[in-house]
């Protein structure tokens, strides 16, 4: 009998004590929406939209590198840029 190791992968989040742009609670984030439309129904109110609210979150980066090289010096730069829920607008009518 040939015994072999078992490997285990795990993913593990560490804090940072910063909120993530690029990883939002959606969980909470449900769970908040659901207990908001909950209320308003509770109160006599339907809700007719949810409407997501975005902000864009950018960044670059320059590095004019240090190597001569013809008439410039080497380097590099780049961007990106991408959209995040920042909040939810619930939209809901009074029934009487």
């Amino acid at each position: 009998m040939v015994e072999e190791p078992i490997y285990e992968y795990v993913e593990e989040s560490l804090p940072t004590g910063k909120a993530s742009d690029t990883e939002p609670d959606s969980i909470r984030a449900g769970r908040d929406l659901e207990k908001a439309c909950n209320a308003l129904a509770e109160e006599g109110y339907t809700v007719i939209s949810i409407t997501p609210i975005m902000r864009g979150v950018y960044g670059s980066e320059k590095n004019p590198g240090s190597l001569k090289k013809g008439t410039g010096s080497t380097g590099f730069s780049y961007g990106f840029g991408y959209s995040v829920t920042e909040s939810l607008l619930i939209v809901a009518k009074l029934e009487e």
